[in-house]
This record gives structure tokens, C-alpha cells and sequence, in this order.
């Protein structure tokens, strides 16, 4: 999930009523018996964020363990294939600490900078709320272009996740970052398409990468 994972206002806790009506109630484990990792995004701000970190792995009422992901408010995570031959590096951040003030987007730039040093898997892909590019409602982040963009090209990201828009888009790359924008998960607002676009829909849906 690219954050806003519950809308408007986050959750207060993790015996929030929200976590059964709008997380496991709607992706039930046995149709969907498979992890959730998940960033923050600034209407989880609203409430107690550190509620998602502390909902993984929480037991549920009939015994079972919540598939819900989040070991902190920033992660990094190694996924591979079952024989070992393809292996993916997944760097989950905040980016309501980039585009805050100074000092904290620069302790969480310090963060991801060593994140994506230490990669050594065949994809690296980043995951964030905020998008760096876009043609939707909010546009490009300026900040985010000056000083996440140069970084993840610098250490050969393949993709960048992200919502905040409510609508699906792709972006071309750019200086070989690949940019997706998947904010349709909850709510659609009208997008349209730009110079860098190459899908838009204002519709409700997911991506699958």
C-alpha cells in the first residue's frame, strides 16, 4: 500500500475498529492469504501513525496472525523466488518526513541513502506516499525532484511507487527511474494526461508490478 491506508484520519490505535471494517474485513485472509507491507502517508499523520507499525504482527480474534507489514515507519525488505534466481530489494519510506522541515527531511535522506547503498538484489524498487512526478491534481513535488529524484538515480532504482493522487498513472521513465503512481485504492479524482505520461485513468483499481 502507498499510504492513506485509512481514510480521512488514520487509526488511533491497534484495537481500532477501522483495522476489522476497512483492512481485514475487505482483504480477507483466506481469498487473500498474503502479506501487506505498507508505508505511511499524511492522513495517516492525522491520528497515531506509529499504530500501523505496531499492528504487525498482532494476533487476531480467531488466533490468526494479521498479514498487515509495517516494521517501522520507514523498512527495508528482501524478497526472492523460491529457487533463489530472482531477488528483489523493497525500500518502504515516509515521505511526510521529506516534505517537512529541513531537519527531519534530512535525517530520513540520511536513511534512505544508506538503505539503497546496501542493496545488492537484481531489482530495487522504493515505495512512498508522495509522488515525485506527476500530471494529477498535485503535480510534481519540487521537493521531492530536488532531493529524492537525483538520489534514486544515483543508486539504480528500477521503480518508484507512490499514491497521494487518487487515480492510476504511469510515468515515463525519467533518467532511468521508472514512476508509478497507484491512488486508487479508496477514492478517484480526475487526472489527465502530460508530456511524461504513458497510462492515466481517473478510475478505482490497483496495480500489479
Amino acid at each position: 500500500s502507498t499510504g492513506d491506508n485509512f481514510y480521512p484520519s488514520g487509526v488511533k490505535d491497534v484495537d481500532d475498529p477501522q483495522w476489522r471494517r476497512s483492512f481485514e474485513d475487505v482483504f480477507p485472509a483466506k481469498d487473500l492469504p498474503v502479506p501487506f507491507w505498507a508505508v505511511l502517508g499524511n492522513h495517516d499523520y492525522r491520528s497515531n501513525p506509529d499504530a500501523q507499525v505496531d499492528y504487525s504482527g498482532c494476533k487476531l480474534a480467531d488466533g490468526s496472525t494479521t498479514r498487515w507489514r509495517m516494521p517501522g515507519r520507514s523498512w527495508s525488505t528482501r524478497f526472492a523466488s523460491p529457487d533463489g534466481s530472482l531477488t528483489v530489494r523493497v525500500i518502504g519510506i515516509d515521505t511526510q518526513q521529506l516534505v517537512g522541515d529541513a531537519k527531519r527531511r534530512n535525517a530520513h535522506l540520511a536513511w534512505i541513502d544508506s538503505a539503497l547503498a546496501q542493496s545488492k538484489e537484481q531489482w530495487l524498487l522504493v515505495v512512498g506516499h508522495h509522488p515525485v512526478y506527476s500530471h494529477g491534481l498535485y503535480g510534481d513535488n519540487a521537493t521531492l525532484k530536488k532531493h529524492l529524484a537525483p538520489m534514486m538515480e544515483k543508486y539504480g532504482v528500477h521503480a518508484y511507487l507512490d499514491g497521494h493522487e487518487h487515480d492510476l498513472q504511469v510515468i515515463k521513465k525519467v533518467n532511468g527511474v521508472r514512476y508509478l503512481i497507484s491512488g486508487g485504492g479508496g477514492g478517484k479524482r480526475k487526472t489527465e494526461p502530460g508530456d511524461r505520461t504513458e497510462f492515466s485513468s481517473s478510475t478505482l483499481g490497483f496495480m500489479r508490478l
